[in-house]
Formats: structure tokens, C-alpha cells, sequence
């Protein structure tokens, strides 16, 4: 029923706002692509969203669409192990933006050729045209409204490390894409050190976002270091006892969507990508998930992550692409307190 709604939603507006999209979507593309008649996505986003958000591209244009899942990293191993082997079987790719960038600069990846770029924030499309931000994660601290009074909630990273919070912190053990973000805004020494401390003061580092989020609010810790925002709010819209908070400059997360270099549908691939970049599309994304979308143009349900639109906001830095297992080493050994 959910789905349906969606389609109604989105066949009574996508129209008007793909007819303004200009060169993204031409009459020739859509003939091309339907032509071909499937669009392969490798996708990281949950098997669930995914499928409902491409319902909407079929219900649209009548192309089929399959979906490869995994996660990011092991998006990448696919990758690295059937491009050298010569299989292309994908037309379009999604994962983080550092991964994205890879992709890039091994030649994996192949021109967008996308004429809204004006509509993205500054940061979030790549100046390169090679890839566009499909969604976009603001990193908070999370915090139990039980266990942290108001007083009590952290003005600041460094409050954070404060020794009150011994033994009660977490960390994503796979967010070096923060890590490093932290290295953008604070200085290599000043957040190499603050990471050592508040290990030292007894971080107990988890995997995975939402996990970071149910521990919190269950109370097993006070604060989550690595928290996405978003999900910090859909608990709390459950009413479960957490909230969060976000410090000047934002270090946020871009997800990228790209086009495969060797497509084996490459209008269709084309279709996708400049649907899912517009504003229609994102507007649709936004409505199955309420991820956060790069674009000015397109509003948002929840006001206070709308509000952080107007921050100072620092996207992960893409330049540890080259470098990356490097930074994630030494990540790996200040959690571990080895540094």
C-alpha cells in the first residue's frame, strides 16, 4: 500500500519536474534506454529502499531494473575482482564517496555529463563530473537523554573526551571516513590526539551506524561518537531516549551515484543516473527514506536536518582515496590504542 502511495505521489509531480530538466533527460535518451530495456545497480542501500525507490524509474519508464546489494567494502572487492577479469556487469554504482572516488581514479567510472550541477550544494558533485551525491550523512554525537543531563550534553568535540565519560563512549570501528574528515577540521596532531584520549578514556569501539544508535539508546553507552544524525532522529521520532547534537564546522558523508565506464546498458544507464540526480528523483528517495539529498531545490520532511542545510559543512575529504587502507591502518591502531 506504501508503494502504491508513492507512485501516485510521484506520478502526479515527477512529470512536470523531468520536463524541466532540459539536456538530463531528452525524448532520444528515453526512446534509447527503452530500447535496452534494463539498468543493472550496484547498490549499497538496504535491499528494501532500494527496490521501492526503483519501482518508481520502472513505473515511469517501463525499464527494468536489477539490484546487486552489498555493502560498501564489499562492494569494492566485487569490483576489484571482476573489472580485472574483464566482466563489466554493471551500469550503475553507488557507495561512499571515498569509494566513489576510487572508482574514479582507476578509470571505472565514466562522465555524467549533467547539466543541474548547479543545483547541488558546493562540495557534493564532483567537479570532475564523475559522480553526483545521491544522499549525504551529517555526523553528530549521539546521547542517552537518561544518562546525559542537559547540562551535561557535549558543546564541543572536545567535551567529548572529557574523563566524566569514561568507559561510556562508542565509535564506529569502521568510520575512518570520519576519522579523517576529524584530521580536515581539527588539524592532523589535534585530531590524532583527541581520538588517542578519549580512547584512553575508555572508548569501546562497534560496528555499523545503527547499531551505534541502539546501544545508545539502550543505555550500554552515554554518547556515540560517529553518529549519523538521521538516524539518531528516526529513534527518536519512535521515542526512544536519545537525541544528538552537531558542532560547527559539520563533517558529513557523501554517497555517490556514477555511471560504470563500460555500461552494459549505457542509456539506460544515462536515464537512471540523470532521474535519480533530479530533483524528482530525489524528492522520491527522500519520501521512501528520508535521507538527506544534496540539492537546494529539494525540501526536506524534518526540519531540524533541514536546518543543518544552513551550517558550515565540511564533506568527507575525497583526497585519502589514493591512501586509504594508509589512513584506515592507522585509524585501526588508535582505536586499538597502539599510536
Amino acid at each position: 500500500m506504501m508503494l502504491g502511495l508513492l507512485l501516485a505521489m510521484f506520478c502526479a509531480f515527477g512529470g512536470a519536474e523531468l520536463a524541466r530538466a532540459g539536456e538530463a533527460i531528452t525524448p532520444d535518451l528515453i526512446a534509447k534506454a527503452k530500447a535496452e530495456g534494463e539498468v543493472v545497480w550496484y547498490s549499497t542501500l538496504p535491499v528494501t529502499e532500494a527496490q521501492a525507490w526503483s519501482a518508481l524509474f520502472t513505473k515511469q519508464y517501463g525499464i527494468k531494473v536489477t539490484i546487486f546489494r552489498s555493502g560498501a567494502s564489499g562492494m569494492t572487492q566485487k569490483l576489484m575482482t571482476e573489472i580485472p577479469a574483464g566482466r563489466w556487469g554493471f551500469d550503475i554504482v553507488m557507495n561512499r564517496g571515498t569509494n566513489i572516488e576510487l572508482y574514479k581514479k582507476r578509470g571505472w567510472l565514466q562522465k555524467l555529463n549533467y547539466p543541474e550541477r548547479k543545483q547541488f550544494i558546493d562540495g557534493f558533485i564532483d567537479p570532475e563530473d564523475y559522480w553526483g551525491t545521491y544522499y549525504m550523512q551529517f555526523w553528530a554525537i549521539s546521547y542517552n537523554t537518561t544518562l546525559v543531563k542537559p547540562h551535561e550534553v557535549p558543546k564541543s568535540y572536545e567535551d567529548a573526551a572529557n574523563p566524566k565519560w569514561k568507559g561510556m563512549t562508542t565509535f564506529d570501528e569502521q568510520d575512518v571516513d570520519l576519522y579523517v574528515t576529524l584530521l580536515k577540521i581539527m588539524g592532523r596532531e589535534k585530531g590524532r590526539d583527541w581520538l588517542k584520549r578519549v580512547v584512553a578514556n575508555g572508548l569501546r569501539p562497534r560496528q555499523g551506524h545503527t547499531m551505534e544508535v541502539q546501544l545508545v539508546s539502550a543505555g550500554e553507552f552515554a554518547l556515540g561518537l560517529s553518529t549519523y544524525a538521521s538516524i539518531a532522529e528516526q529513534f527518536r521520532a519512535k521515542g526512544a531516549p536519545v537525541d544528538w547534537v552537531a558542532f560547527e564546522p559539520v563533517p558529513v558523508n557523501t554517497l555517490g551515484f556514477a555511471i560504470s565506464a563500460k555500461p552494459p546498458h549505457p542509456n539506460a544507464a544515462r536515464l537512471f543516473v540523470h532521474w535519480g540526480l533530479s530533483a524528482a528523483g530525489l524528492k522520491a528517495m527522500h519520501d521512501i527514506s528520508e535521507r538527506v539529498p544534496a540539492r537546494r531545490d529539494v525540501p526536506l520532511k524534518n526540519k531540524r536536518l533541514e536546518r543543518m542545510l544552513q551550517s558550515k559543512l565540511v564533506p568527507v575529504d575525497l583526497a585519502i582515496a589514493d591512501k586509504y587502507a594508509e589512513y584506515n591502518q592507522e585509524f585501526l591502531s588508535l582505536l586499538k590504542g597502539k599510536n
